[in-house]
Order: C-alpha cells, then structure tokens, then sequence
C-alpha cells in the first residue's frame, strides 16, 4: 500500500464525513467525479451528483451521522478503495434511523484532488 495515499485518502473521507454532517451540498458535489457510479439496490447507474443530505433529511428525519468507522483497504498514487465498516444515521433527538455500511473508490483528478468516483452504500434500518 502507498502509505501517504492511505493517509491522503483517510484525511479526504475524514473531510468528506464532515461535509455531508453539515450539509455542506456544494463541498459534497466537489468531492465527487461527475458523473458518479452509484451501486443501488437495482443495476449500476451514473448520477449526475453527489448524494444531497437534504433529500435524505426530507426523506427519513436525518440530523447527523455518528459513530463512523472506517478502512482504507488499499491505495496507490491514484486510486483508493475505502470500507465505511459502520456508521449510524440519527434523528435531531439522537434516536437511530439507519446503520449503514459501504465501499468507496477514489480517483486522484487531473489537478491532483481526490474524488469520489465510486460507491456502493447498504442501509439497515435501526
């Protein structure tokens, strides 16, 4: 493993976390290739966007993310594989929505930035 890429990549999803906590949308869609793989519950898709905590706010209630743990599994100069071992999506009273789990794929761009270029999230409900 390419250790300063590990660390790059753990720092960016570190940033990422935080961005999508704050429902920072703008920072969200500059974190992400455009267009995007999104593994869902039916085929493969490219999106045009990054998810928007909004639509997930209006969608389940979600005021935070909490409890997040994660791997960078591997990395080189240009790519990095990350496993979300578990993070847990709550309300504004702190009552649990969701455990979710996931495996993102970053790609180093052109100009150097880590991207999301790809991702698979599996939801469980609390």
């Amino acid at each position: 493993m390419h250790e300063a890429a590990r660390r790059e990549a753990a720092a960016f999803f570190d940033a990422y976390m935080a961005a999508f906590r704050r429902g920072d949308a703008a920072a969200l869609a500059d974190m992400a290739t455009h267009p995007m793989a999104r593994i869902g519950a039916g085929t493969p898709e490219l999106v045009a966007h990054a998810p928007d905590p909004a639509a997930l706010r209006a969608r389940t209630g979600w005021h935070d993310t909490v409890e997040v743990a994660f791997d960078v599994l591997d990395a080189t100069a240009d790519k990095a594989h990350l496993h979300l071992k578990r993070a847990v999506r709550v309300r504004a009273d702190g009552s649990p929505i969701e455990v979710i789990s996931g495996v993102y794929v970053l790609a180093r761009g052109p100009e150097g930035r880590w991207r999301i270029a790809a991702v698979s999230v599996i939801a469980r409900p609390a």
